[in-house]
């Protein structure tokens, strides 16, 4: 799986976002659930990126 320059400044934004959610809530179990979120969309980010325009749509069905 590949992240596209699109998709990462709404990777950006949601983990603005998440961060956000940690720093207002005192439920513990929504806590825990958040920082769970928040390591997924980090592990995202790691992902190498691409332009969306680089593959030909019978390219990326080639990888599925």
């Amino acid at each position: 799986m590949l992240v596209t320059s699109l998709l990462r400044p709404l990777l950006l934004a949601l983990l603005r976002d998440t961060d956000k959610a940690l720093k207002a809530t005192k439920n513990s179990a929504m806590r825990k659930a958040i920082a769970a979120d928040r390591a997924f969309v980090v592990e995202l980010m790691k992902l190498p990126t691409t332009q969306a325009e680089d593959y030909t749509e019978e390219e990326l069905k080639g990888e599925e």
